[in-house]
């Protein structure tokens, strides 16, 4: 059994470096695997933006491949392999809290702000800041 899984892992790796040496070399290494099923051709890509760019050249990588393995084959289809992202992983970033007085600066030109809706804006944000503020200095 393992050895039928090496073959046919073996057996898809040639057709995708079949199928790679068709392209043109800035679309080869987004071809990322290629599976041989019922005389269909599949190739797995990493992104909407190169399967359209794989699919013009469809024809050629089907003949490519009927050249090389005497097949003939009666589609050839792109389609998108989700990668793993880094989802849940949260960057380490710190953010510069402004100090209380220049806080507190901003709290005071809201005040003095005929415009509501920038007064609105300022006080907002220096809600937000000292709030931030507080929790920094809690976490710290």
């Amino acid at each position: 059994m393992p050895n039928q899984l090496c073959l046919h892992i073996n057996h898809q790796l040639a057709i995708l470096n079949r199928a790679r040496t068709a392209l043109p070399s800035h679309l080869a290494d987004h071809a990322l695997h290629a599976v041989l099923k019922n005389n269909k051709l599949i190739i797995y890509t990493d992104s909407a933006l190169w399967a359209s760019q794989l699919r013009f050249f469809c024809p050629v990588i089907k003949e490519s491949i009927e050249k090389a393995y005497f097949l003939s084959l009666n589609t050839t289809q792109i389609k998108i392999v989700r990668l793993p992202t880094l989802e849940g992983i949260k960057p380490n970033r710190s953010v510069a809290i402004p100090s209380q007085s220049v806080i507190n600066e901003i709290r005071d030109q809201s005040r003095l702000c005929t415009d509501a809706h920038l007064k609105k804006s300022f006080l907002k944000l220096s809600n937000t800041l000292d709030r931030l503020r507080i929790k920094n200095n809690k976490t710290a």
